[in-house]
C-alpha cells in the first residue's frame, strides 16, 4: 500500500526574547547563537525560502462516487493539511468530502467556460487549454491554491472536477513551486 509520512521537523528552532518581538537567538541543540537584526532577518529569509521550495500537494483525481472522499480522508488521517475553505459533510457523504468549497466553485466556472459542467459525460474540450480563458484560470487557480493551503508542506488538493482539466492544476502548482503527485483511486 501507498505510505505517506508527514515532513520531518527541523532541528533547530528560534526562540523569541522576553521583550522582543523577533527572535533573538538560534537555538540548535544544546547550543545558543545570539542573532543580531540583519542576522535574524537573513536567517528567516532562509527559512521562507526553504518552506517554499518543498511543498507538495497530493492531487487526488478521480470522479464522483469513484473513492476520491475516502482517499483525500485518509492522507489527512494520516498528516496532510486539508484545504482552509473545507468542504462540509452531508447526508451524501457523512464523513466528509475532504475539498475545498472555493476550488470547487472555481472548478465549476472553468467548466461552464468550456461549454461543459459537473454533470457532463462527454469528453472535455481539449481546445479549450489554448484560450485566454485557460490562461486566465491558470492564473487564478495560482492565487487559489495560496489562498487555500498557504505554506503547507504536504497538502491534499481533491475535487472530482479536477480530473476533466487536470493540466489547469498541474501547471498551476507547477507555477508556485510545487511539485505534484497524482493519486488515482
Amino acid at each position: 500500500g501507498m505510505r505517506i509520512e508527514p515532513p520531518t521537523p527541523k532541528p533547530c528552532r528560534l526562540r523569541p526574547s522576553s521583550f522582543q518581538a523577533r527572535p533573538a537567538c538560534l537555538v540548535h541543540g544544546k547550543n545558543e547563537v545570539s542573532l543580531n537584526s540583519d542576522d535574524r532577518q537573513a536567517y528567516r529569509m532562509a527559512e521562507t525560502k526553504t518552506r517554499t521550495a518543498k511543498r507538495t500537494a497530493l492531487v487526488v483525481a478521480g470522479m464522483h462516487r469513484s473513492g476520491t472522499s475516502s482517499v483525500a480522508g485518509a492522507l489527512v488521517a494520516m498528516g496532510c493539511s486539508p484545504p482552509r475553505s473545507l468542504m462540509p459533510a452531508s447526508e451524501d457523504n457523512p464523513k466528509g468530502y475532504w475539498e475545498s468549497t472555493r476550488l470547487m466553485e472555481l472548478n465549476d466556472r472553468i467548466l461552464a467556460s468550456a461549454g461543459s459542467s459537473w454533470g457532463d459525460w462527454r469528453p472535455f474540450n481539449t481546445d479549450w487549454f489554448e484560450t485566454p480563458l485557460a490562461e486566465a484560470f491558470r492564473g487564478e487557480a495560482e492565487l487559489a491554491i495560496d489562498d487555500e493551503f498557504s505554506n503547507q508542506p504536504l497538502f491534499v488538493l481533491k475535487d472530482p472536477r479536477i480530473c476533466r482539466f487536470l493540466p489547469i492544476w498541474l501547471e498551476a502548482l507547477g507555477a508556485s513551486g510545487i511539485e505534484s503527485r497524482v493519486i488515482l483511486p
